[in-house]
């Protein structure tokens, strides 16, 4: 699936334009103006874009509807709220707003077991050098490498090495590596060539604490009721 997606860095930051499949008709959705929308379905699977807004990550907004509109699952779509404004990446951030963290907690627990995919975008730039690094593992053309999955594996690569016996020295694991292995395998086989993010990367990994990806984790959800991703799609592709 072709797709784009945009920075919300400066506007000295080259912008990563978007193309994705367009939406089907809008149903059911729950949406304030200039808000978040909410839209039900099935519990098992919630998508979440949560820098859906133009200028942050262009188009992963509409990515997520389409999905959701095939799929019939749930869906929590920011495309209003600049990322500069409120960070719905941020667990800190994001507590700040009325309806997006009780809803993510509404369905959690909901019963039967939740897989999360956190929908983000990559610059092509990025994506080639996480496909040209060796621990990788990606034997192809980097430009062939469409999009990268976290699950909090690794140790956090900001910490110089000789301080991680200290400070944040465990792995953060949001879902089984099995989990995260069959999701990356699924995609691939349907024309989205992805791979899980090596555990020394510095990002891409949804490894760190204050990231949304970890809050299940954080609030002490197992993975009988919830396992978390995090989908890095590669501008163009």
């Amino acid at each position: 699936m072709p797709v784009k997606s945009t920075s919300a860095k400066s506007s000295k930051t080259p912008k990563k334009k978007a193309t994705a499949p367009k939406p089907s008709p809008d149903k059911g959705a729950d949406k304030d103006p200039a808000d978040i929308e909410i839209r039900p379905g099935d519990p098992r699977i919630l998508l979440i874009a949560p820098h859906g807004v133009m200028g942050d990550d262009d188009n992963t907004d509409l990515i997520a509807i389409e999905v959701q509109n095939r799929l019939k699952c749930y869906a929590i779509v920011n495309d209003e709220i600049q990322r500069d404004v409120r960070d719905f990446n941020s667990c800190l951030s994001a507590s700040g707003h009325p309806s997006f963290i009780p809803t993510i907690r509404e369905v959690a627990e909901e019963p039967g077991k939740t897989l999360v995919v956190w929908i983000h975008g990559i610059e092509d730039g990025n994506a080639d050098k996480e496909a040209k690094e060796k621990a990788s593992g990606f034997n192809r053309a980097p430009k062939e490498l469409h999009a990268l999955i976290g699950y909090g594996q690794g140790h956090d690569s900001t910490i110089p090495e000789k301080q991680r016996k200290t400070k944040d020295k465990k792995t953060r694991p949001s879902a089984q590596r099995k989990t995260a292995l069959a999701f990356k395998n699924a995609l691939t086989k349907h024309g989205m060539t992805s791979i899980l993010t090596r555990p020394e990367a510095e990002k891409y990994k949804g490894r760190k604490p204050d990231n949304m990806n970890q809050w299940f984790l954080n609030q002490g959800y197992g993975f009988d009721m919830v396992e978390s991703l995090q989908l890095e799609i590669r501008c163009t592709g």
